[in-house]
């Protein structure tokens, strides 16, 4: 299954503490979403027509979906749904609705109002999109919230 990570899951390190198994497939982008962090400071998406949300898509088993369900405190804190993606990199996938999109899951913040991020989250969300190499334009609106 594949899973979709915008938040601190895209920092490997963080990642892999709770989904060892986990495998990196490609960068990928949510269109028509936004990234906010909620009155918590904790990231999460929101529709917006105009927006464009950039993350990693992993390759996950049942084992690491039973752990990430526990880390995002699911469903207490976070809802879980499966949302169309698409793919930044050429991927072969048994998966692919159309060319380069795929129905990855998707953790929701259930608080959707518009707060201050908390610096450490941030901090570890900027590494991730550094580290995977998300669109400079991206990681510059990022740092821009610290």
């Amino acid at each position: 299954m594949l899973y979709f990570a915008y938040g601190t899951n895209m920092n490997q390190e963080t990642m892999w503490n709770h989904c060892p198994t986990g495998e990196v497939v490609s960068v990928a982008r949510l269109e028509k979403h936004q990234l906010i962090f909620n009155r918590q400071g904790i990231a999460t998406v929101i529709e917006n027509e105009s927006a464009t949300v950039y993350g990693v898509l992993y390759r996950i088993t049942d084992i690491d979906l039973v752990s990430l369900d526990k880390y995002e405190n699911y469903p207490d804190l976070y809802d879980c749904t499966a949302m169309k993606v698409t793919l930044e990199q050429e991927v072969t996938l048994d998966q692919l609705d159309e060319p380069h999109q795929v129905h990855a899951i998707v953790y929701l913040a259930k608080d959707s109002s518009i707060g201050t991020p908390q610096q450490n989250h941030l901090l570890k969300i900027i590494e991730g999109a550094s580290k995977n190499r998300l669109p400079e334009p991206y990681i510059l609106k990022l740092e821009r919230l610290l």
